[in-house]
Parts: structure tokens; C-alpha cells; sequence
């Protein structure tokens, strides 16, 4: 997982989110050295089954990126 605090998200209302944060999930693959692209996902908080509610500099995935 690679976080990325400071990207702005897309909220289903239209509305940018600046700083709300993300997490890239980057996944290896058997008989691939290192991390692969494929079937990446990036996770933010009211989607994809993350609890929360992505807000104005929230940062999440902050404690990811230090």
C-alpha cells in the first residue's frame, strides 16, 4: 500500500475533496519480481468498502506515507 494524502478525491456530488487523501494497493504477482499494476486498486474513505466519508484535508493514508 502507497499512501497519498495530499490527492484531492471526487466526491458523487461533483465536488473536489483537496488534501482528502488516498491508498494506492499495489498487489505482487507469483513469479514477477517487485509490484505490478495490474489489478491495482486505490482505496478512499466512502467507497469501495471504506468506512467514512472523505473530507477537506482529512489525509487519509497519511500514516502510510512516512
Amino acid at each position: 500500500m502507497i499512501g497519498v494524502p495530499m490527492k484531492g478525491v471526487m466526491l458523487p456530488n461533483g465536488f473536489v475533496e483537496i488534501y482528502a487523501g488516498v491508498m494506492h494497493v499495489l498487489q505482487g504477482q507469483y513469479g514477477v519480481p517487485g509490484l505490478v499494476s495490474t489489478g491495482s486498486q486505490v482505496w478512499q474513505q466512502g467507497a469501495n468498502g471504506v468506512a467514512g466519508v472523505a473530507e477537506y484535508y482529512d489525509h487519509f493514508g497519511s500514516a502510510l506515507a512516512k
